[in-house]
This record gives structure tokens, sequence and C-alpha cells, in this order.
């Protein structure tokens, strides 16, 4: 398993991304804080361009668009039901 984080991406930084499959931790426990896991594959997305939000509340539709080595938009999209997309902050 590989550790990902739930943070939003900052603009002209570089990402992967997947989705988390498994925890440790708990919520407001500062003691042992919540982390991030996942089996799935670690897809890199590319810089950070922006994200478009439409809706709200469970509705919201949320997508993070990138770029690629290739100069090509690459969109993420953000599930709205279980939240479980994350990134990985990498270097160019």
């Amino acid at each position: 398993m590989e550790e990902v984080f739930r943070i939003t991406p900052q603009a002209g930084k570089f990402y992967e991304t997947a989705r988390f499959t498994d925890t440790t931790g708990a919520y407001y426990n500062l003691k042992n804080p919540i982390r991030w896991f996942t089996t799935n594959p670690v897809i890199y997305v590319g810089k950070y361009l922006r994200c478009e939000e439409k809706g709200y509340g469970e509705g919201c539709d949320r997508r993070y668009i990138f770029e690629d080595a290739d100069g090509k938009e690459v969109t993420v999209i953000s599930d709205t039901i279980d939240f479980t997309t994350c990134f990985r902050e990498v270097t160019k």
C-alpha cells in the first residue's frame, strides 16, 4: 500500500492521484491522526491548473484540471459520495 493525501492541489505544482482504499488512525486524534493509503495504481496527472465546481452539497461535481507532460489537459473528477480522491505532490 502507498500513502496518499487528501489535500487541495496548488496551482503550478505537480501531482499524482489515486483513490484511497484504507485508512489508519482517527479524525481529531492528535496522537494517532488519520492517514490514507491505496492499493490502486497511483497515476501521474501533471501540473495543476484549476478546479471547476458545479452544484452544491452531495450533488456537487468537482473537477481538478491538470496539464500533462505533453501539454494536454487531464481531468480528475472528485467523487461526491465517499470523497476518496487523493493527491500526492511530486517533483516535475
